[in-house]
């Protein structure tokens, strides 16, 4: 599928100021140990116990996705030894200065973050766009409309899906959001 994981990479130096980010994200501003970022490419959020078989968030605790397919990587560079809280929204996490050095994947740490409401909107985008393609081709591809006139059927039903396919597109918008980084 040509997926490589990498969402993102963001990189900042503890001593100077400025960061960077990779492909699909752009710096809006830095402060001191602080970077605004605006990003188009969106990390997979999945709230709910991992303990629950019914959670997503469970299920992907029985693969390497996070690993694998969901890097939301923060490298911090040059801070002295010692923890630091990062704040990426409403929560935060505490880090060694040596696991912020190697990358922390925010993606896989932050069950909520600034993405959770815009993805919960394109997954229910999404959602609406494939309940409509179960029915279209279950019920009415294989029907009495299918049977009748599977050519007139197809076109009446895409006059159905194509604005839920739209709807996905505009569901997806860039998102602003502020990575702080504190010496504890």
């Amino acid at each position: 599928m040509g997926l490589d994981g990498d969402i993102a990479t963001v990189t900042m130096d503890w001593d100077k100021a400025g960061a960077t980010a990779s492909e699909g994200h752009r710096v809006l501003s830095t402060g001191t140990h602080e970077v605004q970022i605006e990003s188009s490419r969106y990390p997979f959020c999945a709230t709910g116990p991992v303990d629950n078989d019914g959670s997503i968030r469970s299920g992907m605790t029985l693969v390497p996705f996070d690993q694998d397919l969901n890097r939301f990587v923060l490298i911090v560079r040059s801070a002295p030894a010692g923890r630091y809280r990062v704040t990426w929204g409403e929560p935060s996490r505490s880090y060694s200065a040596a696991q912020l050095a190697q990358g922390v994947n925010l993606a896989a740490d932050f069950e909520t973050n600034p993405f959770s409401a815009a993805f919960a909107r394109v997954d229910e985008a999404v959602a609406k766009k494939q309940a409509y393609e179960t029915r279209q081709i279950k019920t009415l591809f294989h029907g009495p409309e299918g049977r009748t006139d599977m050519d007139t059927t197809a076109v009446l039903t895409e006059k159905v899906r194509r604005p839920l396919a739209a709807a996905i597109r505009a569901a997806f918008k860039p998102v602003r959001h502020t990575i702080r980084i504190e010496a504890q």
